[in-house]
C-alpha cells in the first residue's frame, strides 16, 4: 500500500499487487509513506525493487515479535518503522511522518519563495517572467522601475521584491506621490524641523521613515517638480536633509518606483527629470495587462472565490463555460482589478452558485 500525504489529516492510498507496480509508482510519484506486510523474504525483495529510490518511508507490519530480529537483519533501507500489526496505531503513525514531511517542504527556502509569489496570480508565459525578473532584481541594490497600467499589480510586485530581499526585516513604506498635496510634498518626503514654516514641528520624512527597508514610490511621475531636484541630492549621495535643518542624516533606502504612465515621454513634455530617469531606471518591470495574458483569468478567478469564502463559508462557486468565454472576449481596460470587481458583483447578482454570462456585469 502506497501512501502519498502532505497534509497530516488527509492522504491519498493506492494499493498495489506486486512489487513491479510499486517500483514504478514510487518512481513516479511523490510517495511518503510505503506499507507492507512483512516477512524476511518481502523485505529482501522490496529492498531489492526499491533499490536507489528515495523521499519515503517503510512501515513493515509483523505478526510476530520473534520475526523483529529475522527483519533487522535483512536489508532493509534506512528509515524504516517496524511496529505490531495493530491497525489502530497507524493512524497516530501516519500524522506523524506527514507532518515531518509537511515540515521538510514549508522548511525548504524554494516553498517559501513559491508561496511568497502566490501573491502574483498567474501561470501565462508573461506572468511568469515577471516572477523571474523578481526574483533576480530582488538581490540587486539598486533603485527598480515597475511599469504598467492601473490595476495590474504594480504594488505587489514591489512588495514582493521587498519581502525577497536582503531589506525584509526593515521597513516597507508606500507612498502615493499622486495624492501628496504640492505644497506639502517637500516636508511628506524629507521632513521637517520646528518653525521651518507655520505649523511645523520636528517630523520625519518618508526616507527617515523608511531608513533600512524599502521605500515604494507609486506614480513617480507625479512628484513635484521642484521636490525631483532634492530627489535626485538624495539618491545620489544616501543622505537626507529636513526642511529648516541645518545638517544631513545619513539613510540607507532602497526607491522602488512606479507608474502608469509613458515615462519616456513624461521626460520629453518637460514634466520628469531626465536626470532623475537615469537615476532610478537602474532595473526595470513591465506588469503586462490582463488582456495580454487572459490565459490568467481562471486562476485569478479561484483565487478571488477563495477570498470570498471568508465573507460567504458556506457558498462555493463554479464558472459555467459561458461566463468564463464572456470573460474571455472582454478587452479589460481597468485589468485585475476589474476583474475582482466583475467577479464579485456577478456573485451577488447570481441566484444561484453556478455563475453564467447572464450574471456578468462589465464597468465599462
Amino acid at each position: 500500500i502506497l501512501i502519498q500525504s502532505r497534509i497530516p489529516d488527509f492522504c491519498t492510498v493506492v494499493t498495489v499487487p506486486d512489487l513491479h507496480s510499486a517500483s514504478g509508482l514510487l518512481k513516479n510519484n511523490e510517495i511518503d509513506i510505503v506499507l507492507i506486510g512483512s516477512s524476511t523474504a518481502s523485505c529482501d525483495r522490496f529492498s531489492d525493487a526499491v533499490a536507489g529510490k528515495t523521499g519515503f518511508e517503510i512501515i513493515f507490519l509483523t505478526r510476530k515479535n520473534s520475526d523483529n530480529d529475522q527483519i533487522a537483519e535483512s536489508k532493509i533501507p534506512e528509515k524504516t518503522m517496524i511496529i505490531p500489526d495493530q491497525l489502530n496505531e497507524l493512524p497516530d503513525v501516519f500524522r506523524e511522518i506527514a507532518g515531518r514531511k509537511l515540515r521538510e517542504i514549508t522548511s525548504h527556502p524554494a516553498y517559501s519563495l513559491n508561496r511568497r509569489m502566490d501573491s502574483l496570480i498567474g501561470s501565462s508565459e508573461k506572468i511568469m517572467s515577471v516572477k523571474e525578473l523578481i526574483v533576480k532584481f530582488s538581490s540587486a541594490p539598486g533603485p527598480v522601475i515597475i511599469t504598467g497600467e492601473s490595476g495590474t499589480g504594480k504594488d505587489i510586485t514591489a512588495r514582493l521584491i521587498h519581502d525577497l530581499s536582503e531589506r525584509s526585516a526593515g521597513p516597507f513604506l508606500a507612498v502615493n506621490a499622486g495624492a501628496i498635496p504640492t505644497g506639502l510634498s517637500a516636508s511628506e518626503f524629507f521632513g521637517s524641523s520646528a518653525g521651518a514654516f507655520t505649523g511645523a514641528g520636528n517630523r520625519s520624512g518618508f526616507f527617515e521613515s523608511a531608513d533600512g527597508g524599502t521605500l515604494f514610490l507609486d506614480e513617480i511621475t507625479e512628484v513635484d517638480p521642484q521636490v525631483q531636484v532634492e530627489l535626485l541630492r538624495v539618491l545620489e549621495t544616501g543622505r537626507v536633509r529636513r526642511i529648516g535643518a541645518n545638517l544631513d542624516r545619513k539613510v540607507d533606502v532602497r526607491v522602488l518606483a512606479a507608474t502608469n504612465r509613458d515615462i519616456a515621454e513624461e521626460v520629453s513634455k518637460g514634466r520628469f527629470r531626465q536626470d532623475l530617469l537615469f537615476r532610478i531606471d537602474m532595473f526595470r518591470i513591465h506588469i503586462p495587462p490582463l488582456r495580454e495574458r487572459k490565459e490568467d483569468i481562471p486562476d485569478l478567478l479561484m483565487h478571488f472565490s477563495r477570498q470570498l469564502q471568508k465573507e460567504r463559508p458556506k457558498k462555493v462557486y463554479e464558472f459555467s463555460d459561458s461566463f468564463v468565454d464572456k470573460l474571455f472576449d472582454h478587452s479589460w481596460p481597468g485589468n485585475v482589478r476589474e476583474l475582482r470587481n466583475v467577479f464579485r458583483r456577478a456573485v451577488y447578482l447570481s441566484d444561484t452558485e453556478i455563475l453564467t454570462a447572464e450574471s456578468i456585469l462589465f464597468d465599462h
